[in-house]
């Protein structure tokens, strides 16, 4: 207790012995780096949901397109040129581009190998889900889409289960992420220099304003202690009674 009190006498005997130009930036100046780091946060937060909602979108888009791309007739089951899709899709998001197509009899698969999308418990045809997984040694952000594909009218009479289609894209985090790094530097370094130079403006103002209050506080210390003292006379302003 009587250090926490001898550290309080001593900031108190501290801030005392500051004028009152330090003591206003001593509180002004940390509040400003303060609101400065706040902003960048925010800023970082907003970039960050932004990069990620547009991407998705690309993702999504891929999976659907993809699934339009799938067809099952008498013929049996085909793929229109995926890598043609992906290739534009991969264009886009300057980054890496996987796919996956499985039925759920296990007789048609293509795409990549150990692809493997986390589906929830819940699952609703024709609905896109999203996802991250790691895919060897990369980081993956994944849209997945499951459909119903035709099947034959012997099925339907004998209650056999309808056969569908997961369908599977995606893509490499690395893009998003250097593109988010990027943007963060460029928003600190221009916080940065609008932090310095508000910081440059509010210490002259501050040192403007307050010199008036410096000017009589020397004429103040100057002053005689004992004896009969007249009144405080800026330089070149008329003595009183003149």
């Amino acid at each position: 207790m009587t250090g926490a009190a001898g550290v309080g006498q001593a900031w108190r005997s501290f801030w005392r012995a500051l004028s009152l130009r330090r003591r206003l930036l001593t509180l002004l100046l940390p509040s400003l780096v303060l609101i400065t780091l706040v902003e960048l946060t925010l800023s970082y937060r907003l970039a960050q949901q932004t990069i990620d909602e547009a991407y998705d979108r690309g993702l999504k888009g891929a999976v659907q397109a993809l699934s339009l791309a799938t067809n099952m007739d008498e013929g049996g089951f085909s793929v229109d040129r995926p890598f043609k899709l992906l290739s534009y899709v991969q264009s886009n998001s300057r980054g890496t581009v996987f796919f996956h197509v499985r039925t759920s009899d296990g007789l048609m698969e293509a795409g990549f190998a150990g692809l493997e999308f986390p589906w929830p418990s819940s699952i609703n045809f024709d609905t896109v889900y999203l996802a991250e997984g790691l895919y060897f040694d990369q980081n993956l952000r994944m849209a997945a889409i499951r459909r119903e594909v035709s099947h034959s009218a012997g099925d339907s009479e004998s209650g056999a289960s309808p056969i569908y289609v997961d369908l599977l894209v995606a893509e490499d985090l690395a893009p998003r992420q250097a593109y988010l790094r990027s943007f963060l530097l460029r928003a600190a370094v221009r916080d940065g220099v609008l932090l310095l130079f508000t910081m440059a403006v509010l210490v002259w103002m501050v040192g403007r304003g307050l010199a008036p209050l410096g000017h009589w506080s020397r004429l103040v210390r100057q002053r005689p202690v004992s004896g009969a003292a007249g009144p405080l006379v800026a330089p070149g302003a008329p003595a009183p009674g003149a």
